[in-house]
């Protein structure tokens, strides 16, 4: 019976966000083989967004979710995009990489804010998506990771495992953008591939997006 007690708790604190699982683990050989194999071949880029859904955002999240549409109808309409948001429902993945902008926006504007900030997992889930892109495409064309959050994560230990883990063993960009947080936060490091802009309002936040955009064009 203690067993069963043990097993079922830790089932428990898992569900509520209280234990982390494994770092993401990268094998940089996969994308060298696909580049390889590709050649020097364009393609459309592939951008996923992380969109933090946690309860802090409850007061600004109509403030994000007006800049992200704004940012979405300015993108290359060839541009694949994907979303991963946490919020009420927990961590999910609300639309996979197309160029579908309606799908996408419908899931900007399904997010209700409410607790936990699964940010290392969330994170693991949009590289995955991009990583299954690169697989269907060889590679070719540029992968962008994009976060909009408003806090620390559950667990920064994850997230900084994960991020060291995508930026060192992949091409992906990684882009955050820390809204009214200010600078001081783990995804705010040095990179070649790693970005980070502080917003302090939805203007400053339009043009955090902005920059992604740039980031994004020829």
């Amino acid at each position: 019976m203690k067993t069963i007690f043990c097993v079922v708790f830790a089932a428990f604190l898992l569900l509520a966000g209280c234990v982390s699982g494994p770092p993401l683990q990268v094998n940089p050989s996969d994308w060298q083989k696909a580049a390889i194999e590709a050649g020097q071949t364009a393609a459309p880029k592939s951008l996923v967004l992380v969109f933090d859904g946690s309860g802090s955002m409850r007061s600004s999240l109509y403030e994000a979710k007006t800049a992200i549409g704004t940012y979405v109808k300015a993108l290359p309409v060839d541009i694949s995009l994907g979303l991963v948001v946490f919020d009420e429902r927990g961590l999910r993945k609300v639309a996979d990489l197309s160029t579908d902008r309606e799908l996408f926006q419908k899931g900007v504007q399904s997010v209700v804010a409410r607790d936990n900030t699964p940010l290392g997992e969330a994170v693991e889930t949009a590289y995955l998506m991009l990583a299954a892109q690169a697989k269907k495409l060889n590679a070719r064309g540029e992968y962008h990771l994009v976060v909009v959050t408003d806090g620390e994560a559950d667990s920064n230990e994850l997230l900084e495992n994960n991020v060291k883990a995508i930026v060192g063993n992949s091409p992906v960009k990684l882009f955050t953008i820390g809204f009214k947080i200010g600078t001081n936060h783990v995804l705010n490091r040095p990179g070649p591939q790693v970005r980070y802009v502080s917003a302090d309002n939805e203007a400053q936040l339009r043009q955090g997006l902005q920059k992604v955009l740039a980031e994004t064009e020829p």
